[in-house]
């Protein structure tokens, strides 16, 4: 492990550990794969909290057989400017797309609350 300038974050601190996977062939058109939709789009929602939640995210976009993807990150005081990793477990645990928004189940394992930030893609 090497010693590296802390920079110190509101929740958990970044650990200054990291894995470096590389990825996986990605499949070519026809391989199993699917192409987003001309009407995909990203959005964003935060949550400042701790535990095992689940956040009903609302969105008229959103159809039950829309596809959905979520991830989550901390942040320090803005969402689009100071996200990092910290030390604390922050995972989306389950994704369920209903017509007019997602169901999320989030568990941040952290002592108390903190900003975290999900972000989804949606390929409805």
């Amino acid at each position: 492990m090497t010693s590296a300038a802390a920079t110190v974050h509101a929740g958990s601190n970044l650990h200054d550990e990291s894995i470096v996977l590389q990825p996986e062939k990605t499949p070519a058109a026809g391989e199993g794969s699917r192409s987003l939709g001309g009407g995909s789009f990203t959005t964003t929602y935060q949550w400042r909290g701790n535990g095992t939640v689940l956040l009903n995210l609302r969105h008229p976009a959103i159809l039950a057989g829309s596809r959905v993807f979520a991830s989550v990150s901390e942040y320090n005081t803005a969402w689009n400017a100071d996200r990092f990793i910290g030390n604390a477990f922050i995972q989306v645990l389950n994704v369920s797309p209903y017509n007019g928004g997602v169901w999320v189940r989030l568990s941040c394992g952290w002592s108390s609350p903190i900003n975290n930030s999900i972000s989804l893609l949606v390929d409805p």
